[in-house]
């Protein structure tokens, strides 16, 4: 069972390296959208090569599952046994073994150091957290650093610094918190989380992450400009990037601030003119999507477990 196993994570594991070689194409493709059309586009594009992962694996794995807990039979008993990706017969596809056992622990030490990493920049979250004091979703925290940063996914929540407070002003602190909870409100921090998990199964090298920062960046300036005007939020960022460059800060991991990413463009669409802020879509369409490749490959197992086995020109 276990050669089988690794056999089937060869192929789903390479299947995914086979879509993220899209992302490319998915960047340029998205370069022409506004902000938050793009955002939500960037997040399908990051998760299809692990849709495609676990929908390939969950084809492959439905027949032998089915026939181990005497469900339905394995096609393979139908007909003369020949070479056949199943674990009933556990035979081996040399060059698929050798595939999925390279693969694995390459996917899988790749997962732990995002992991680890995501789990850090919590810790660091919380320990700035423990510092001030929390007012709804807006936490207060002591100090000089240039630190106004939407983060979280199961608590979601603005880090602002008193020193930002001092150095911003009133009516731009007031913008800054606008955009910071605009992040918010598209769920960016879940959705930045969710692209570090992804990239796992993919190609590394993408600027795929950082391209959706930039562009969960637009989309929340223009949520904050529709609050507060496009010249308040215009200050904010200015005022913001030139604190940073005096005071560099290390962003959190899963954290999106004020103040990063092209600036110029950034102020040049705000004073042109308010933009009207979409509902982010891009997790719930990815849930959609996934929902139908997993369901697909359940009820389709036969056919695509066949299709794989002629593609490796198994005979039966």
């Amino acid at each position: 069972m276990i050669p089988f196993l690794v056999q089937v994570a060869g192929i789903a594991l390479s299947a995914g390296c086979v879509v993220s070689a899209m992302w490319p194409v998915a960047l340029r493709a998205a370069e022409r959208l506004p902000g938050g059309r793009r955002a939500d586009f960037l997040v399908v594009a990051g998760a299809l090569p692990m849709v495609a992962c676990i929908g390939l694996a969950v084809a492959l794995l439905v027949p032998t599952a089915l026939d181990v807990f005497g469900v339905h039979p394995d096609h393979c008993h139908a007909h003369d046994h020949g070479l056949h990706l199943c674990g009933v017969h556990g035979d081996v596809h040399t060059p698929l073994l050798l595939l999925g056992a390279l693969l694995l622990p390459l996917v899988a030490t790749r997962g732990l150091l995002v992991v680890s990493r995501l789990r850090r920049s919590s810790l660091d979250v919380r320990a700035l957290e423990a510092l001030g004091a929390r007012h709804g979703a807006l936490v207060d925290v002591p100090g000089d650093a240039p630190l106004c940063h939407a983060t979280g996914v199961l608590r979601p929540r603005v880090l602002l610094s008193a020193g930002v407070r001092a150095r911003l002003g009133g009516a731009a602190v007031e913008a800054a918190v606008a955009h910071e909870h605009a992040h918010l409100r598209r769920r960016d921090p879940a959705a930045l989380a969710f692209l570090h998990l992804a990239s796992i199964f993919g190609l590394r090298g993408s600027r795929l992450e950082s391209a959706f920062r930039a562009a969960a960046e637009e989309a929340a300036d223009a949520e904050a400009a529709a609050e507060v005007g496009g010249v308040a939020v215009a200050e904010a960022l200015v005022r913001m990037a030139r604190f940073m460059r005096e005071r560099p800060f290390a962003l959190p991991f899963s954290a999106l601030a004020l103040g990063t990413h092209p600036l110029e463009q950034r102020v040049v669409l705000l004073l042109a003119g308010p933009s009207a802020p979409g509902r982010p879509l891009g997790l719930l369409m990815t849930g959609v999507i996934a929902v139908a490749c997993i369901t697909l490959g359940t009820f389709g197992a036969e056919p695509i477990h066949h299709v794989i086995e002629d593609l490796l020109l198994t005979r039966h």
